[in-house]
């Protein structure tokens, strides 16, 4: 029974560690490598088209069919934060991003609730 027990956890491991990875968290890091410097295009969590620029610098810029905005962002421990001076009325909110198989990038605010995707990093 014994070897019956090890055979089947080992064979859940083998099974669990060939499954690939549906999503991956994006890490302070990963954020800074691949977003400070570049165009990122995506769409609100309701569906309103967006671009966001993040520059090394902290400044930081987003552009809305019907807004544009500019202010500051920084990592935080375990993503990015930004405070805006129109959105949120200048209050900062932090997030954290997911990267999903197909490329796509949920973005999501306290709490795990989706705040917009990211479809294009140029």
């Amino acid at each position: 029974m014994s070897n019956r027990i090890s055979s089947w956890g080992l064979a859940l491991a083998v099974a669990a560690a060939a499954t690939p990875v549906c999503a991956q968290t994006l890490s302070p890091q990963d954020i800074k490598d691949t977003w400070v410097g570049k165009t990122l295009t995506g769409s609100s969590n309701n569906g309103v088209s967006f671009e966001l620029k993040l520059a090394a610098d902290g400044s930081s810029s987003i552009v809305f069919p019907n807004l544009s905005d500019t202010g500051t962002w920084r990592l935080s421990d375990d993503g990015y934060c930004a405070t805006w001076k129109v959105i949120r009325k200048g209050a900062e909110a932090c997030f954290t991003a997911v990267r999903f198989r197909n490329g796509e990038i949920k973005v999501m605010g306290v709490g795990g609730s989706a705040s917009g995707y990211i479809t294009k990093i140029e």
